[in-house]
């Protein structure tokens, strides 16, 4: 889907939110059922993930049963890796798209401080206070922080991927968890952004009528 045909629109933070939050909940009621049924002493070794787990299939009828059980079971844990891996993709492509909202805040930004790169806001000579580069400056501690935050959200979804076992079943519960919080941190990111934005366009409206 990525390659050939129109490229995909992007998704409002709020659809990725309450799509990642929907699959997550379907996913871990899944897993949840699959432990369960794994638990039950006798009908099937905890040790499912391997093909040393599945018994021969000379021993009968309930042999082959428990067999058809943990290819089954095995099938569905390969969904959930699958379904994981995707929502994880997912993650990191919003995310990459809420840091170019910022850049596009930030080049705003730059306008509204007269056009002078990485010296915005300076205040004037003459010691007045000057309440719009003020302004201005506090925006720009906020993009920062608002960057900084969301570098710390993708690193940390990304480097507990690599943490553990990855076909465990409490780390797969714990890294739905993880892209649950930060699809719910880019939806933040996302207003919070909006908000930068507004007031950009405030400030670009009242320095119109000041300088220019």
């Amino acid at each position: 889907a990525a390659t050939g045909g129109a490229p995909r629109a992007p998704l409002a933070a709020e659809d990725v939110a309450e799509e990642f939050a929907a699959e997550i909940e379907a996913l871990k009621e899944e897993n949840e059922r699959l432990r369960e049924e794994l638990s039950n002493p006798g009908e099937m070794p905890s040790s499912f993930g391997s093909s040393a787990a599945v018994p021969s299939a000379g021993g009968g009828a309930g042999d082959e049963e428990t067999k058809k059980e943990l290819e089954a079971a095995r099938t569905v844990i390969k969904n959930l890796q699958t379904k994981l891996e995707a929502a994880e993709k997912e993650a990191a492509d919003e995310a990459e798209r809420a840091a170019k909202a910022m850049a596009e805040a930030a080049a705003e930004l730059e306008k509204a401080a007269t056009g002078k790169p990485k010296q915005m806001a300076i205040i004037s000579e003459d010691d007045e206070p000057d309440e719009r580069a003020l302004e201005i400056l506090t925006l720009q501690d906020e993009l920062e922080r608002l960057n900084r935050e969301l570098i710390e959200e993708r690193a940390k979804v990304k480097t507990s991927s690599a943490d553990d076992d990855p076909n465990s079943p409490d780390n797969m519960i714990r890294r739905y968890e993880e892209l649950r919080r930060l699809s719910e941190a880019l939806v933040e990111k996302d207003k919070e952004v909006d908000n930068l934005k507004r007031e950009v366009a405030r400030l670009r409206l009242n320095g119109g009528g000041d300088g220019g």
